[in-house]
């Protein structure tokens, strides 16, 4: 995380009934929500928008840093066929 960046937490459950908290890390450039949880000693997540990418990390710093990569790796144009979530207006 950069300085002036801002986490915001955002609690539910997923279906199984396992508590999740949904982070926004807002940045002078942008900002993306992210899904995470902690499984017994590992943090694990994914892009709100790429829900198909999950990643790991044994902190929530390093889970956000890898989700930065991901994100990074998603958008760059490089990765065929990347799966991600969108939102019609019916």
């Amino acid at each position: 995380m950069t300085a002036g960046s801002l986490i915001v937490d955002l609690y539910g459950f997923q279906g199984s009934g396992v508590p999740v908290v949904q982070k926004e890390v807002v940045d002078w450039q942008m900002k993306k929500k992210y899904i995470y949880w902690q499984d017994d000693d590992m943090w694990l997540g994914y892009l709100k928008k790429y829900p198909d990418y999950w990643t790991q990390g044994e902190t929530e710093e390093e889970l956000r840093d890898n989700l930065l990569d991901i994100y990074s790796e998603l958008t760059s144009g490089t990765s065929p066929n990347v799966r991600k979530v969108a939102e019609l207006e019916v």
